[in-house]
């Protein structure tokens, strides 16, 4: 944002960030929301409601929905243990913190997460798409309204998707790397 009320006074931060106001020195004001392990493929719903997903312990990742404040949990709770094995403690009793809408085990690795836009696909107008690098695959997942998703369905592409972006005629079109383009166009 425009502004120079950071510490350095290079960059602005909104005066609504939730952290802005903080009186605790060790706060960092920029913050937004806090508890991620590893926040990536970060996209915005129609409604403006931000999702993130994020790169877990040991073989999970998962989907929020963020929210100004929240904290989702790392490394206080988490779905799996860590790499070495040892167990971290489950969101159970932790009303503090925040749930994913979505957790995957085995990983999907996504390449990215988009919502679709388009009339090809009847109903899926406003739904997401996450590509799946590790899982070779596009899953198709549907927001409730009330902060949930589920992961409607699941597809085997054959190749890891690192992109998946909507043709100007609806079509979904998927990404290997920067050099293969496969276009989906089975409705």
């Amino acid at each position: 944002p425009l502004g120079h009320n950071s510490s350095n006074g290079r960059y602005g931060i909104p005066a609504d960030n939730p952290f802005y106001h903080d009186k605790d020195s060790g706060t960092v004001k920029e913050m937004y929301a806090n508890g991620f392990r590893n926040p990536h493929r970060i996209s915005w719903t129609k409604s403006g409601d931000m999702l993130a997903c994020n790169i877990g312990q040991a073989n999970i990742e998962s989907l929020y929905l963020v929210k100004p404040g929240k904290d989702y949990g790392w490394p206080l709770a988490g779905y799996a243990p860590n790499y070495n094995g040892v167990p971290v403690p489950s969101f159970d009793g932790q009303p503090n913190l925040t749930q994913a809408v979505i957790y995957w085990v085995p990983v999907i690795a996504p390449g990215n997460l988009m919502f679709y836009k388009g009339g090809l696909f009847r109903g899926w107008d406003g739904t997401a798409l996450a590509s799946g690098m590790a899982s070779k695959s596009l899953t198709h997942i549907v927001m409730d309204g009330k902060g949930g998703a589920t992961a409607t369905q699941r597809w085997d592409i054959g190749f890891g998707v690192r992109d998946a972006e909507v043709a100007p005629d609806g079509a979904i079109w998927l990404s290997e790397g920067p050099s293969l383009c496969e276009q989906a166009v089975t409705a």
